[in-house]
């Protein structure tokens, strides 16, 4: 049996993403500013609408699950990005 991995606080405030905070400081507000702008939500609406509002039928094969899912998981980072950013003080 496989115990979760507890990681503090303090770590998980240096990276981002597996990605370390100082190699792109303050981008969860440069993630903000992009989609939060009349032109980026209407991307992020876009790309929503193709990754998560698209599903493949009982025949898809299995890699294009896989791909269909990264592009899921891509998304979802963005607009977890963004909410981060969102909440940040400037």
């Amino acid at each position: 049996m496989c115990k979760k991995l507890k990681i503090s606080r303090e770590l998980k405030a240096l990276f981002l993403n597996g990605v370390p905070r100082r190699k792109y400081p303050q981008i969860e507000r440069v993630y903000a500013r992009l989609f939060l702008s009349d032109d980026g939500k209407k991307v992020l609406a876009h790309m929503q609408a193709q990754c998560y509002e698209r599903s493949l039928g009982m025949e898809a094969s299995d890699q294009a699950l896989r791909f269909q899912e990264g592009q899921r998981s891509f998304v979802s980072m963005i607009f977890r990005m963004v909410d981060l950013g969102r909440r940040q003080t400037p």
